[in-house]
């Protein structure tokens, strides 16, 4: 089952992957939007993915920091 594989223990560089990958889709679809001009479902569909590069940044992030730090300061 795909819940048995993503278990939240992946690295900061990946999840910065994620990121970039997410945003980097957004991106190119935006432009492919544009030109077929479509309509607001597919704009929708568009805005999920950059909202979950947006909660990625904003609540898993900082999370792998404050670990990576605590794990630090621990070490000391």
């Amino acid at each position: 089952m795909i819940t048995d594989q993503i278990n939240g223990s992946l690295v900061q560089e990946d999840w910065d992957r994620i990121v970039h990958a997410l945003k980097s889709y957004v991106i190119r679809e935006e432009e492919v939007l544009k030109t077929k001009n479509v309509g607001d479902r597919e704009w929708q569909e568009l805005i999920s993915y950059s909202s979950l590069a947006a909660d990625i940044e904003l609540f898993i992030l900082p999370l792998k920091c404050q670990t990576k730090t605590s794990n630090v300061s621990g070490t000391m």
